[in-house]
């Protein structure tokens, strides 16, 4: 028994040694391979920005995406046609740099909107996954009159820590996949298939290229100091926007997850309540786990560019979409 795990601990020694090399002659490949950069004080955020128009969409992430802009591209990809579209990657997301600065919600937004300002866009769309969705509705508050419109895919809401300690949870499995990262699993999960790190998009298919780049992220990157201090500092981030509604002037387009809805009866409800222009906003239901964006990136991006020309028209699921009777039944019981 002792020789076996003396042999296994070797394993992993020898694992975590050659994991270290490879970060270091990786992480120089990550220097300037997409985007731009915007400094902000001593400190540069990485953006990218696609397409053309007058309308401009910016998409931001959910938490501790490795890469943002490599994340949201099939979103991009459907949006570029007709807008100018501006991916954000927080400091510690992808190629922007890490900070020492605590993750508030208030420097978070305040950074959001700096960006922005030094790129000399004024009016803008959001369109925000998970976390986002919290920092979005701050800055809707924040800057009202420079927000045109909301879209949250599966969006967080301020109020869903009274009904599931997300923080706990998700701070769980940042520590086992740093754990993973640190000795060498990641990497060798990688070796043996690219799907068992980076997620298949539907109606998207990645170049070779960026599905190389996304996994140097995840191993070099991923759930660094300063992603976990937004996590840590969530709790206080949802309370300090509990009573906020998004301004009356600002439509808003929700696209939920049905299994989140099946797993929290009050998602529909939390979303809901924190609409205040009811006639031209839209909640739409997905069938699916969270990450919608994966599933459904083409009916998405159509479904808001319908909405968006037409709020006050009906929007409906996808054709194919299914939602259980039992969900929509249980959704019309709780509101």
């Amino acid at each position: 028994m002792g020789l076996i795990i003396l042999f296994i601990f070797g394993l992993f020694t020898i694992s975590t040694i050659i994991n270290c090399i490879c970060c270091k002659l990786e992480i120089k490949k990550l220097n300037n391979c997409y985007g731009k950069f915007v400094q902000i004080n001593e400190e540069k955020m990485c953006v990218d920005i696609s397409g053309s128009g007058n309308k401009v969409v910016v998409l931001l992430t959910g938490w501790c995406s490795p890469s943002p802009v490599l994340e949201m591209a099939p979103l991009r990809e459907w949006l570029k046609d007709e807008y100018m579209v501006i991916t954000i990657e927080y400091y510690g997301y992808g190629l922007s740099d890490i900070t020492k600065k605590e993750r508030t919600i208030e420097n978070i937004t305040e950074e959001i909107h700096c960006v922005l300002q030094s790129l000399g866009y004024s009016r803008y769309t959001f369109m925000a996954h998970s976390i986002s969705g919290v920092y979005g509705l701050y800055y809707a508050n924040q800057y009202p009159e420079e927000v045109e419109a909301f879209v949250g895919i599966d969006t967080s809401v301020p109020k869903q820590n009274e009904y599931m300690n997300t923080q706990k949870l998700n701070l769980k499995s940042a520590y086992i996949s740093i754990f993973e990262k640190n000795i060498g699993i990641l990497r060798i999960a990688s070796k043996i298939s690219s799907r068992l790190i980076v997620d298949d998009v539907k109606g998207f298919i990645r170049s070779k290229e960026d599905t190389k780049l996304l996994i140097m992220l995840y191993l070099n990157k991923w759930f660094n100091k300063t992603v976990i201090n937004e996590q840590q500092n969530s709790i206080e981030n949802f309370k300090k926007c509990k009573y906020l509604k998004f301004p009356k002037e600002i439509p808003v387009l929700f696209f939920l997850s049905s299994k989140e809805c099946e797993k929290l009866k009050q998602w529909y409800i939390l979303h809901e309540e924190i609409i205040t222009d009811k006639k031209r906003s839209k909640i739409v239901i997905l069938e699916g786990s969270h990450f919608l964006h994966y599933y459904y990136s083409l009916e998405i991006i159509n479904i808001f560019k319908k909405w968006i020309e037409h709020p006050l028209e009906q929007c409906h699921q996808p054709k194919n979409t299914k939602i259980s009777n039992e969900l929509l039944k249980k959704i019309s019981k709780n509101t």
